[in-house]
């Protein structure tokens, strides 16, 4: 906060506002003292520089901290000193000067356990005191908090440079006020440590320009330099007592008007303190779900990841496993942050850390990289400007004769949301350059979210060969997280996005002449929805709005746009560790707006169209394929249609020599009641899934009769989970034919090891 930067004493403003908004004066009382040391002189005497850099101050004025802290000491009911019980050290500090800065240093050495000395010249203390405020406002509560304090006072007794010696002090802090007498140590002195030339003397307060309560706080933070000086010998002091905290103003908040209240009351206090708008940085905060859901600060969540990964056996338990495993890892808390503090990438090194200590639960990821090993083997696919590459697979020998200018690499998800998404660009692209080739793959970001670098450079380093063997092509990206990734672990690799490319095609070619066909706006109003991964890329971001702009169609804005575009909700797996954020990110995306969306990104696409939203894909409108209207494929259906690009791919652009596999045959018909088919998927399961385990229970797996409800009761490990089906024969059917009808379906991560399940 501003007001806690400005404070001399870094008093916790929020803390102790807060504390007196909710009336507990005490409590509030012990915060301030806790920092301020006299308190009730420091609410008198204090310049309130907190007062300049309020946020309420240009406008309905500053917040009156001077006020409130009166106030504090008016209503609390108790202003006993504190009693230290620390065991007594042997080691002695003496004190030169019995005004404010000196004071300050005593009572605080003294509170660690040390013997201290205090010689003032004069015959009381206070100093410059005398000239601030009448003695009856400051007497008292110097005596008082010196009464528990193991502090001798020698008043009267002025201190020349041969009786430093004489003292027989370890250390000793010079604070003779204005004027005084330096001892010839001022000069070459460390201003933030205070430490002087000569080891164990500091000096500070008014002698060296800081009166006031700068004084005072220079006597605390002497007082830590001290101990350090004892225990290790070093002059340097602690750093976190004299760094300066700087203001940036980029912390502030528009602000609702909040007249200034009357502090005369405890009513009116907490009114005031009510007015703090507590302007703390919390730009990530504001803009993510998941932070607003985890009430952790940044520094706590960076906490908890390090307990989590350093849990001592029997002792501790992994506090952060879940929230490390619900971050969408979109980056937007590093670019918004103004020290570019990166959580996502502090989360993502965890998972990392707990998968290599054997430490991050399975489930939280084996759906997504079931996903990515189907995509890198049954579904992968290569071509070049003569046709498929035979038998290509990632981790294969690398495609031979395939040479290429320019190489489409649609990702994984393209293709499973919609095939011709892929087939129509591929076509596209290839009237611009013939010699485009396609690679059909997946880039192996579910391993890295899964924190799987093995995995995913694995993957990586398999598609670079191609890349390779192809000449080394620039690689065109349907899928702009494929594009992050690359550009994170490829930069060798030159890339740039479909839709850029397209855009060029087209205004090439000129709308007139039909590079394009697509659908025609007619002036309807869409607003455009930035995939996260697009944040950086300007260039895909415009060619976007570009190709829709050239169809008649007029955009608007949505508030979380372009450098600050926020996730879909479906980035980093965060579904299975918290299905409710995942849910809570989706409504509030689909809801920014009333238009219809259009997404470059089939994964954002399809999780706002499941909501219900009216969402296209930008192919759909460049290729006429009505994508507000159709729902999103189911899991099964996706992995259906990876399988159905492969065949259309080399039927439609080099024959049919390398279609599809057979991957359900012999699986029996399955009948899924609707309700079913929505529980599956929020269980992750997919129909195929539930075939194969009717099909292995059927087969000679283990299965129970409920002859009371005429159902069979079996299950199957799917991944790391296992599936339990409840099915019977479907109407017309029977066991005899291979039909089935689906029950009831469940599934849990407990193992049960029963014969061979494979």
């Amino acid at each position: 906060m501003p007001c806690r930067c400005a404070c001399p004493f870094k008093l916790d403003v929020q803390a102790f506002l807060g504390k007196i908004r909710r009336r507990n004066f005490d409590s509030a009382y012990r915060e301030y003292r806790s920092a301020a040391i006299f308190p009730g002189i420091v609410s008198r005497i204090c310049p309130a520089p907190c007062a300049d850099v309020c946020a309420r101050g240009p406008g309905d004025g500053p917040v009156r901290l001077d006020a409130i802290e009166r106030a504090c000491l008016r209503f609390s009911s108790s202003h006993e000193p504190v009693r230290y019980s620390l065991p007594q050290k042997d080691r002695h500090v003496a004190v030169v000067g019995a005004g404010l800065s000196g004071l300050a240093c005593a009572l605080r050495v003294a509170s660690r356990g040390y013997r201290v000395t205090v010689c003032e010249a004069r015959e009381s203390t206070g100093g410059e005191l005398a000239d601030m405020l009448p003695e009856d406002l400051y007497r008292g509560e110097l005596d008082a908090a010196f009464k528990p304090a193991r502090v001798d006072f020698l008043m009267g007794r002025r201190v020349g440079p041969a009786d430093l010696e004489a003292l027989g002090a370890d250390a000793v802090y010079i604070a003779t006020g204005k004027g005084g007498d330096d001892f010839g140590l001022s000069g070459g002195m460390d201003r933030d440590s205070l430490g002087s030339a000569r080891p164990g003397a500091f000096l500070g307060g008014g002698l060296i320009g800081s009166p006031g309560v700068y004084a005072i706080e220079h006597g605390a933070r002497a007082a830590r330099s001290i101990e350090k000086y004892l225990q290790i010998g070093a002059m340097d002091g602690m750093p976190d007592s004299f760094a300066a905290w700087p203001i940036n103003g980029g912390y502030y908040r528009p602000l609702r008007p909040a007249p200034a209240a009357g502090c005369d009351t405890p009513d009116g206090a907490a009114a005031e303190a009510g007015r703090c708008v507590g302007c703390e940085c919390a730009e990530c905060i504001d803009a993510c779900p998941m932070l607003q859901e985890a009430r952790r600060t940044p520094k706590r969540i960076a906490t908890d990841v390090t307990a989590t990964l350093n849990k001592v056996e029997q002792q501790t338990r992994r506090v952060a496993t879940r929230l490390m495993n619900a971050c969408s890892l979109c980056g937007l808390c590093g670019r918004l942050c103004p020290k570019g503090a990166d959580i996502g990438g502090c989360l993502l090194a965890g998972r990392r850390d707990l998968y290599m200590d054997g430490g991050l639960p399975p489930a939280f990821h084996d759906f997504y990289l079931r996903d990515m090993e189907s995509a890198l083997s049954e579904a992968a696919f290569a071509m070049g400007p003569g046709g498929p590459v035979a038998g290509w697979k990632p981790g294969g020998a690398a495609p031979a004769g395939a040479e290429c200018r320019r190489l489409f690499f649609p990702g994984c998800q393209l293709g499973a949301s919609l095939p011709e998404y892929v087939t129509l660009s591929y076509g596209a692209l290839l009237r611009a350059e013939p010699s485009t080739g396609l690679l059909a793959a997946c880039c192996g970001v579910p391993a890295d979210w899964a924190g799987m670098e093995g995995r995913r450079d694995a993957v990586m380093g398999a598609i670079r060969g191609a890349w390779d063997a192809m000449g080394r092509p620039l690689v065109v990206f349907g899928c702009m997280t494929c594009m992050r990734l690359f550009a994170e672990r490829l930069p060798e690799i030159e890339g740039r996005s479909l839709y850029e490319c397209l855009d060029e095609a087209e205004a090439a070619a000129g709308a007139a002449a039909g590079a394009l066909s697509g659908t025609r706006g007619e002036g309807g109003t869409v607003c455009v929805y930035d995939p996260c991964s697009a944040r950086s890329d300007e260039a895909a971001r415009t060619a976007v709005r570009s190709l829709l702009a050239r169809r008649g169609f007029r955009l608007r804005e949505l508030r979380l746009h372009g450098e600050k575009a926020s996730c879909c909700g479906v980035g980093g797996h965060i579904y299975p560790s918290n299905p409710e954020l995942f849910g809570r990110i989706v409504r509030e995306r689909v809801h920014e707006a009333e238009e219809p969306y259009v997404a470059y990104c089939s994964n954002c696409r399809d999780a706002f169209s499941r909501e219900g939203k009216a969402c296209s894909h930008i192919l759909d409108e460049l290729f006429s394929l009505q994508g507000r209207l159709r729902p999103a494929p189911l899991l099964a259906q996706r992995r259906a249609n990876r399988l159905a690009l492969r065949s259309m791919l080399a039927a439609r652009f080099g024959g049919d020599g390398q279609g599809a596999p057979a991957w359900d045959a012999g699986l029996p018909e399955l009948e899924i009641p609707p309700a079913l088919q929505e529980k599956m998927e929020r269980l992750l399961i997919s129909g195929t899934e539930a075939r194969e385990a009717v099909a292995w229970c059927e087969g000679g797996g283990s299965k129970l009769f409920d002859p009371e409800a005429g159902h069979f009761i079996g299950h199957r490990r799917v991944g790391a989970a296992t599936c339990w089906v409840v099915y019977e024969p479907a109407a017309g059917g029977g066991a005899g034919r291979g039909g089935f009808r689906l029950v009831n379906i469940y599934s849990h991560r407990l193992q049960l090891r029963e014969g061979d399940e494979a």
